[in-house]
């Protein structure tokens, strides 16, 4: 899966702190809609991934650490900013306290 902008994006998340790449793999930004206590992101199937999923395959949720409950759904994209036009989003929202 390929993260993506959600739509209403409004935080970018780095990777943590301690993110050891050479272990875990890259760690890229994600694009994240923060409603209350509810964070979300929004990731994009490759082909072959679809395919997978078309012929009954499962999406798996790998979760590093400690979090809260998670849950997956599918809404539609809309049309999302870009990445650029998140990550702005994301410190103006900082900046105003957001």
């Amino acid at each position: 899966m390929t993260p993506t902008v959600i739509l209403h994006a409004n935080t970018l998340l780095q990777p943590p702190a301690r993110w050891d790449a050479e272990k875990h793999g890259e760690c890229q930004p994600l694009a994240v809609r923060i409603e209350g206590e509810v964070v979300q992101s929004a990731w994009l199937p490759s082909p072959e991934e679809l395919a997978m999923l078309n012929a009954g395959g499962h999406v798996v949720l790998t979760l590093y650490g400690l979090v809260p409950p998670a849950a997956l759904h599918v809404e539609l994209a809309g049309e999302p900013p870009t990445m650029a036009e998140a990550t702005q989003d994301a410190w103006n929202d900082i900046a105003d306290g957001r």
